[in-house]
């Protein structure tokens, strides 16, 4: 019954985007609300699925398999069951900072940035509780990247040659 399948469907990516980061605090409803604006896609492996430099017009959310995300050829993160990808880019109007490339055979739901902005026009509660969580990750990568950044910085400091080493 292709009724039942839907609800079906519909009760597992429920499951999924709850637990998604920038949609915490939401209503069943408003969740549901996003479910409905999504469309599941299958990925093969080696599947690319962002280019870095692209117009950011949708953010994908994982619900099975994994992808990675690529810059110069440095893999700056994987993304597993349950993670997000693009949302910055959605909520910021910037490019695509990195390739992102199936690693296997991946499911995800797949949500355009202008069926997401226009549920978030009419939903303004919803709307507000999102932008609050999307504030919430951007401060924590800044925290994340400043760390990182004294981190180095620490590490320059040291400089240790060759020649500064005994190791007898």
């Amino acid at each position: 019954n292709l009724e039942t399948d839907s609800l079906r469907l519909g009760q597992e990516f429920f499951k999924a985007l709850k637990h998604i980061e920038i949609f915490r605090g939401l209503e069943r409803e408003q969740i549901l609300n996003i479910v409905n604006l999504c469309k599941l896609i299958n990925l093969h492996e080696g599947q690319v699925l962002f280019q870095e430099g692209a117009d950011s017009d949708s953010m994908i959310m994982v619900t099975s398999g994994s992808l990675k995300v690529e810059s110069n050829g440095n893999v700056l993160a994987k993304v597993m069951p349950s993670g997000v990808v693009g949302e910055m880019g959605v909520f910021t109007n910037q490019k695509r900072s990195a390739d992102v490339i199936a690693l296997v055979k991946t499911q995800a739901l797949y949500l355009p940035k202008d069926r997401l902005m226009k549920m978030v026009e009419k939903d303004l509660e919803a709307g507000l509780i999102i932008y609050k969580n999307v504030v919430v990750i951007l401060s924590k990568y800044l925290r994340e990247n400043n760390f990182k950044l004294e981190l180095n910085s620490m590490l320059d400091e040291i400089d240790l040659d060759d020649d500064d080493i005994d190791l007898s």
